[in-house]
């Protein structure tokens, strides 16, 4: 019962709404569909919304992790007097530490610190690569500050000779400088590791606006000389011989290459160059580009040649119409309007156009006996155009019929062909304007840096 009120109120708005009925209908169903989807939609975000809500239990709000940012949660706020609502934005930090959970996280990153900094298959004890030196723990909320002190062999800290020689070994984000350490070299030391969170203020307010830090910790650290596998060893000794070579002797006009090294013979030559190859590859670009640009001008060649046709159709009607006016047959109109315009092309009055091609063709096959059927037929064709093709349909039933009717279809005809080269024109005329953007473009972006770059470096 429902269903058929909404058909009736329907059928009654559209009768009273013309306009209405101008619309299509698969249109009206597209448009319907994408209604019914978007309020789907928006039903489903709504309801999906209803169960989502940063409250727990209507009085509480969920704290971010140890070191995260705080968070802010937009709330509307009921029971305020003279206010049946009010829109609030409430921002909560993250959770923080007391004093003492800090210090025994701080004993817990302490406990596995080795595991975090020191790669796989290496040692503090031994230590031949990089460290991994973090300076964030996201999943403790805890910075850590790292620094390098070496110390002598006999444990003399105050060592200044031997503080300046490896002072700079170890760098803050773990990259230790032992590549030329010579075999057998251990370097001692300790990393000074001092970690910091923010702790909670109301317990300890002298921390409300600065981070608690820890006392710093001592991570001994032995450096041996850095593990190279052959290969590795091979290229270092090589780099090292080419940079002695070079200071062998500066004030020669020529560097002498090493002949060479750890007892190999050594031969050099100069890269392969590629450069040839970037011909061929601009060769089959080439080849690419003409393949399109063929097709490309046989499109443009095809266009142009219907748009010629075009235009002279309606000067090939009119001239039908007079011919067919003065007693002339279809076939004797024809062969003297391919006649007329084959004299002007021999003259140099006008230029051989696709028309004037086809009626030599048509002309051909007419003096050879072809049918006039056939040949018109066959004329239609070539042109394979919808005027020609018209054209040709109306004098093939007029001269089957008697062509009685023929002097007023032409002429009708050629009212509708003169409308055709009058929009062909026009849009022709559109097309070469649209070209001509482009250089009127670059014309007065070169006119405004002739106008521009002058006042531009006046300025300057």
């Amino acid at each position: 019962m429902m269903k058929r009120k909404i058909k009736n109120w329907i059928k009654l708005t559209v009768s009273k709404n013309l306009w209405i009925r101008k619309i299509p209908r698969s249109l009206v169903k597209k448009q319907l569909m994408v209604l019914g989807v978007s309020l789907v939609l928006a039903v489903l975000t709504f309801l999906a919304g209803i169960g989502e809500s940063a409250l727990i239990h209507g009085t509480r709000l969920p704290r971010g992790s140890y070191g995260s940012p705080g968070q802010s949660f937009p709330l509307i706020v009921n029971g305020l007097p003279e206010e049946d609502s009010l829109s609030v934005e409430v921002s909560v930090s993250s959770k923080k530490y007391t004093m003492a959970e800090a210090n025994q996280v701080f004993a817990e990153i302490y406990q596995k610190i080795e595991s975090l900094i020191v790669s796989e298959g290496d040692s503090l004890a031994a230590l031949s690569g990089d460290l991994k030196l973090p300076a964030t723990l996201p999943q403790y909320g805890v910075r850590l500050s790292w620094d390098y002190y070496p110390e002598s062999l006999q444990g003399d800290k105050k060592d200044p000779t031997y503080y300046r020689t490896w002072r700079n070994l170890i760098d803050h984000d773990g990259t230790v400088h032992n590549q030329d350490l010579a075999e057998g070299t251990v370097i001692t030391g300790y990393l000074s590791l001092i970690m910091s969170s923010e702790i909670d203020p109301t317990e300890s307010p002298e921390y409300a606006d600065r981070r608690y830090k820890s006392e710093p910790y001592q991570i001994y650290v032995n450096v041996v000389p850095r593990t190279y596998t052959r290969k590795q060893r091979m290229i270092r000794n090589l780099k090292k011989l080419l940079e002695e070579q070079d200071l062998n002797n500066p004030a020669s006009d020529y560097y002498e290459l090493p002949s060479e090294l750890d007892g190999y013979p050594l031969s050099f030559h100069d890269p392969l160059k590629l450069d040839w190859m970037l011909f061929p590859c601009l060769g089959v670009l080439a080849a690419v580009l003409l393949w399109f640009r063929q097709g490309q001008k046989q499109k443009d060649a095809k266009k142009k040649r219907e748009s010629s046709l075009l235009l002279d159709y309606s000067e090939l009607v009119s001239k039908l119409m007079v011919y067919s006016g003065a007693g002339f047959t279809l076939r004797n109109a024809f062969l003297e309007i391919s006649r007329h315009y084959q004299s002007l092309i021999h003259d140099g009055i006008v230029e051989n156009r696709p028309l004037f091609q086809e009626l030599q063709i048509l002309d051909t096959e007419l003096n050879r006996n072809v049918p006039e059927s056939d040949a018109y037929l066959a004329f239609a064709r070539r042109i394979n155009l919808k005027p020609y093709t018209r054209l040709i349909s109306i004098l093939e039933q007029n001269r089957r019929n008697g062509g009685q009717a023929l002097r007023q279809q032409l002429k009708l005809e050629m009212e509708d062909a003169f409308e055709t080269r009058k929009s062909t024109a026009l849009r022709l005329g559109e097309e070469a304007g649209t070209r001509l953007l482009l250089p009127l473009f670059m014309m007065l972006a070169i006119v405004m840096m002739i106008v521009i770059v002058p006042a531009m470096i006046s300025f300057t």
